[in-house]
């Protein structure tokens, strides 16, 4: 989009639009940083999953990303137990273990 930089609404609207390609920008790269619990979550799956544990590094890593995504959206993402445990448990769930 194109903005009259000449008045004070076109620069406004100006600024408005780089704030929000800055924050889009910030939110992508902040959701692809790791956090501790989808290390932990990595580190479980491999206990289940032996072609992930195969998979290059990189895939490892952006696959634990989405596949955390869709535990912490999930029934097993239970605040009154830990963790691990509801990990586990979607872990199970998932790869037929009880």
């Amino acid at each position: 989009m194109i903005h009259d930089l000449t008045t004070q609404k076109g620069r406004n609207a100006y600024a408005k639009s780089l704030q929000e390609q800055a924050e889009s920008i910030l939110k992508f790269h902040k959701s692809k940083n790791m956090n501790y619990s989808q290390y932990l979550f990595s580190c479980l799956i491999k206990l289940y999953d032996s072609e992930f544990e195969q998979m290059e590094y990189d895939i490892q890593f952006y696959d634990t990303i989405n596949e955390y995504e869709i535990f912490e959206n999930s029934n097993f993402n239970d605040g009154n137990k830990s963790e691990y445990e509801c990990i586990v448990n979607y872990l199970n769930d998932k790869y037929g273990k009880r």
